[in-house]
């Protein structure tokens, strides 16, 4: 039974970082309506360049992500620019496919560039574990649990206190509108990428730090883990992506103490084509800013 309590612990930590990842992969849809599959190979590609700078040194947690933030929204920005012009208000499957092959570009640069692939991450949050009773509850995921919630409890406030945030709400609600009461497209799209971008670096350093190592597969991880995310949590409210990270979390750990890391990515992706095909209703399509009944006050 402990055990259980043990890895329910861990993996509720860990889900946490995963939801800051969805909501940074949904909130560009969400306001722009656009799905831009090189967002974890953007946010890979970041956390290589924070192993290429530490020079083998250990880093802060602050360091690291000074590093990656602006490389991150750097990255994501040029996908952006290549694939999803702010000319075209509708997005063509053509536009998708493009930012899978720019995902590709990416991940071909950043394996050419660092060719020992696997790298070691330069931070370390190893402390002392907490015990509460034979509960060890790990210091480093807390810290990366309390990052990606003050991170959410942050955005809430800026969507809710601000005006580029209630114009981001009206915009999500009908572009069009919003463009007639004077919202400019341009400004609302630099905001949308660096919120993105903010999310994800946050992100992607914690999941690093977690894992303590970096590899190609990151991105395809991330894209993969920010989908799942928001097919089971949604963004009808912010809360949505955190507890669609809980539950991945929860189900990737125990998926883990069970088989193994290797059948724990398989188990992973039959999570996500079960849910959708039980659950079709949990589309894209359906992604709002504000709870269900307040779509008509912003």
């Amino acid at each position: 039974m402990e055990s259980f309590v043990q890895t329910s612990i861990d993996g509720l930590l860990a889900g946490a970082a995963y939801g800051l990842a969805g909501l940074g992969f949904g909130f560009v849809y969400l306001i722009v309506r656009r799905i831009d599959l090189a967002y974890g190979a953007c946010l890979m590609a970041s956390l290589y360049v924070v192993v290429a700078a530490s020079a083998g040194h250990q880093l802060s947690l602050a360091a690291c992500l000074l590093i990656a933030l602006p490389v991150a929204a750097a990255i994501l920005a040029y996908t952006q620019w290549m694939c999803f012009p702010l000319t075209r208000t509708q997005v063509s499957l053509s536009a998708i496919a493009a930012s899978f092959a720019l995902w590709m570009q990416i991940e071909e640069a950043v394996t050419l560039t660092m060719p020992l692939h696997h790298y070691n991450f330069p931070i370390d949050l190893t402390t002392r574990d907490v015990w509460l009773g034979g509960i060890a509850i790990r210091r480093d995921l807390l810290a990366v649990a309390a990052l990606a919630v003050f991170s959410f409890v942050v955005l809430s406030i800026f969507l809710n206190r601000t005006r580029d945030g209630l114009a981001l709400r009206a915009v999500a609600q009908s572009g069009d509108a919003a463009a007639l009461c004077g919202i400019s497209r341009a400004r609302m799209w630099t905001v949308t990428w660096l919120i993105s971008a903010i999310l994800g670096a946050i992100a992607a350093v914690s999941i690093a730090a977690i894992d303590r190592a970096v590899t190609p597969m990151m991105g395809l991880s991330l894209t993969l883990k920010s989908l799942i995310v928001i097919a089971i949590g949604g963004t009808a409210t912010l809360r949505g992506p955190l507890i669609g990270g809980f539950v991945l979390g929860l189900f990737e750990a125990h998926a883990q103490a069970a088989f193994g890391s290797q059948v724990r990515e398989f188990a992973i992706y039959l999570l996500l084509f079960f849910w959708l095909a039980l659950r079709p209703s949990l589309s894209l399509a359906r992604f709002s800013l504000l709870p269900a009944g307040r779509e008509g006050r912003v």
